[in-house]
């Protein structure tokens, strides 16, 4: 066996360590076999071991001396400096590192991608602008692909007036509710499917566990025969007001995947119109969430601020993950009026492009605005607060210590299991009285 397969199976067993929590020792491992082995191969395996071990900084300084030491590897160096040493660097060196590597394979796709992503934070919304237009294929978390269309800058502040290419006639005010001393208005938006599998549930979690005086507001997007009636039945089972409003979309034209693409965006299509309506903070989340401990601490620090956004700021080369569109907060002020209208006019603009309305978009045109917008006061809300474990087997765990919400996730369908779980089926059964 050669000198490269022996220090290739090591290494193999120095990651198997790594990802059993034996960090000290994959890395003693690891360190011994690239110093009895002192190639390229060996300095790049090296770097991805220490990086999963937690330890960037160190991984950073090995590639930076294999570029060194190994000049006719250099251009490949700088890739996995770019791509594992992204935490150690400021934003303007790792975008010129970026960019050098983008010189060296004017091709990569991906490159360009994570360079555009960090030219955005930057600022620099011509030059992202002009690198996400070329179209690149990105695999989403969930295994879908997107394009890098779906993100596009605007040349200035939205004022929620964007025109949609499809035919749409909207009802804000069919089911009007009383605000009667609500301090908040949580705000869902689904279709008549997802409405009869999770309202009930969902409204029972947030009266009950909030520790707020909500009143819910449900967005229904091309309502069926029998909704109106569930709707009526819900509020009379409800000691909250409860709210609801209608949308007629053409959407015959639209492939499946830019229907449920449509489906994710709705409720910040709608966002603007009802940040004028309401008077209170509006809490955006998904209908397939339920609320399982006190929302008050949370909603109190966000007071302050105009949104309160749940933002990964790991994700900064990846921008279509650095904001989820799960969970919003919007609170009554001018700056959260702004931010709503620029996510609906950017939302209504890449919709007129076909590659541009693509899976993601709705986390596209959230960071879009939270970059564009720094007059805007964003709150971090942390992530750690929802719990949306995808299913690999049948045993559902319970909420986890620190979430606040817990997600369904409907959209995987391994997650079906949490139907039958106790969290969900004590929501959906809840009884007036016990709320």
């Amino acid at each position: 066996m050669s000198q490269g397969s022996i220090s290739a199976a090591l290494f193999g067993q120095a990651q198997r360590a790594a990802a059993a929590g034996r960090h000290e020792a994959a890395l003693q491992l690891g360190e011994l076999m690239a110093r009895q082995d002192p190639s390229a191969e060996s300095a790049i395996r090296l770097a991805i071991l220490q990086t999963n071990c937690g330890k960037p900084a160190a991984a950073l300084v090995t590639l930076q001396r294999a570029e060194h030491d190994h000049r006719v590897h250099a251009r490949e160096m700088r890739i996995y400096q770019a791509l594992f040493g992204l935490s150690e660097m400021s934003i303007e060196e790792a975008a010129a590192l970026h960019r050098r590597c983008l010189d060296d394979m004017p091709r990569d796709g991906t490159m360009r991608y994570r360079l555009g992503c960090l030219l955005a934070r930057l600022r620099r919304f011509d030059e992202a602008n002009a690198l996400f237009a070329r179209g690149k294929l990105i695999r989403c978390g969930d295994g879908r692909f997107t394009s890098t269309r779906v993100v596009r800058f605007p040349s200035r502040a939205g004022d929620g007036t964007g025109v949609l290419p499809m035919r749409r006639e909207l009802d804000l005010d069919a089911g009007a509710g009383r605000q009667v001393d609500a301090e908040h208005v949580w705000f869902v938006a689904c279709d008549t499917r997802y409405f009869h599998k999770f309202a009930a549930s969902m409204c029972n979690s947030v009266v009950a566990r909030s520790q707020l005086k909500p009143a819910i507001h449900i967005h229904l997007i091309n309502p069926a025969a029998g909704d109106e009636a569930a709707l009526h039945g819900l509020r009379a089972a409800l000691p909250v007001s409860l709210a609801w409003s209608y949308e007629r979309t053409d959407c015959e034209e639209l492939s499946e995947f830019r229907r449920r693409t449509y489906y994710s965006c709705a409720r910040y299509l709608v966002l603007p119109e009802l940040r004028r309506r309401y008077k209170v903070p509006i809490v955006i989340a998904d209908i397939d969430q339920l609320v399982v401990r006190s929302l008050r601490p949370l909603l109190r620090d966000a007071a302050s601020s105009d949104v309160g956004l749940m933002v990964f700021d790991d994700q900064v080369a990846n921008i279509l993950s650095v904001i989820s569109a799960t969970f919003m907060i919007v609170n009554a002020t001018d700056g959260a009026r702004r931010f709503a209208d620029t996510v609906h006019d950017v939302l209504a603009d890449r919709m007129h492009d076909a590659p541009g309305f693509g899976w993601h978009l709705d986390q596209a045109a959230l960071a879009v605005a939270y970059y564009f917008h720094d007059d805007v006061r964003s709150f971090l809300v942390p992530p750690r607060i929802l719990d949306s474990q995808i299913m690999e087997d049948d045993k559902v765990l319970p909420p986890s210590p620190e979430a606040l919400l817990w997600s369904i996730t409907a959209t995987h369908p391994a997650n079906a299991a949490k139907l039958n779980s106790p969290t969900f089926l004590a929501a959906l059964n809840a009884t007036l009285d016990e709320l």
